[in-house]
């Protein structure tokens, strides 16, 4: 009995010692303790004690898994990571561990084993949640159709809400990129107009949504969109630029001559303007028996398509 009792003290003084090591933040010696441990478990004299070997699994996880949470807390996704592959190793059906695994993934941007273990945790449990998690794997590694597949599950038949609407155009609209098939942007179109009815004052949505009717050549409805946006913030060169090209879609060419200027301020690729002490001319002024010098400005596409206009302007100019 006594030495039973030796042994088994052992056992435990051993796995005190790599708890010890775990608070004290020396991880990798912690690992190797912990090891140490358990092959002790398979000498002949230890085995008859499963309890304490189990116990001490449980210990090891459940001291790992705090520090993975506060890593993850403080956005130390690469540290957590190789955590949460030990449990992983030691408990290959913990759920909870394989999430946080997921998520750090993801953050450090390994996509590929991201994704296989997305698969495994579905082959564990086909939850919605977890479809959820599949769906954003696929997408991170631009699967866009097998994200929609496996979100479309997530849903499992319920109505969609308001954010999953949303969700559901970003994906359609993604697809589209890829596909070009016009029943993608139409679904894209319809998911987020869907989704601006339950807040019609989110800047996000509304921003996607002119950016899906544009794509669609909803140009009316955009246009409707782009003054709702600028009720609530100042708009960009951006979109002043891409709201003047909606306008003149709706025949608004006081909104488009005011707006098209902006393009000289674009952040890439700005057109390039023309300092000059000669007035512009906007087209209300008669210029008859004037000189009107015609700069070409644009890429030789738009200077082509504008090319046809200048017999108009030889007619009213000198």
């Amino acid at each position: 009995m006594y030495l039973f009792i030796m042994k088994l003290l052992n056992l435990k003084l051993s796995r005190i010692y790599f708890c010890s090591l775990l608070e004290e933040g020396k991880i990798d010696e912690a690992i190797k303790a912990y090891y140490l441990h358990q092959k002790r478990f398979s000498l002949p004299f230890n085995k008859s004690f499963k309890e304490e070997k189990e116990e001490s699994k449980k210990t090891f996880i459940a001291e790992l898994d705090k520090i993975i949470e506060k890593n993850i807390k403080e956005n130390k996704y690469a540290q957590a990571a190789p955590l949460c592959h030990e449990i992983f190793i030691n408990d290959a059906k913990n759920e909870k561990n394989i999430k946080n695994y997921i998520k750090c993934l993801e953050k450090i941007n390994q996509y590929d084993l991201n994704l296989e273990l997305a698969k495994y945790l579905i082959k564990l449990n086909e939850s919605d949640d977890n479809y959820l998690i599949l769906s954003n794997a696929y997408c991170s590694r631009e699967q866009i159709k097998e994200a929609i597949q496996a979100y479309l599950k997530h849903l499992n038949k319920k109505t969609p809400n308001d954010y999953q609407k949303a969700q559901l155009g970003y994906l359609f609209f993604k697809q589209y990129k890829a596909t070009h098939n016009p029943s993608d942007i139409k679904k894209s179109f319809n998911y987020y107009t869907e989704a601006l009815k339950y807040n019609p004052e989110n800047k996000t949505r509304l921003r996607n949504t002119i950016s899906t009717a544009h794509v669609a050549k909803k140009y009316k409805y955009e246009l409707k969109l782009w003054h709702d946006l600028i009720k609530l913030e100042k708009l960009t060169p951006e979109d002043e630029f891409t709201y003047s090209f909606c306008a003149i879609q709706c025949n608004d060419f006081e909104t488009y001559g005011k707006y098209y200027k902006s393009r000289f301020k674009l952040k890439k690729n700005p057109s390039y303007y023309l300092e000059t002490s000669k007035p512009e001319w906007t087209g209300d002024e008669d210029v008859s028996n004037k000189t009107v010098l015609v700069r070409c400005e644009q890429g030789f596409g738009d200077i082509f398509l504008s090319y046809g206009y200048l017999p108009n302007l030889v007619k009213v100019a000198k």
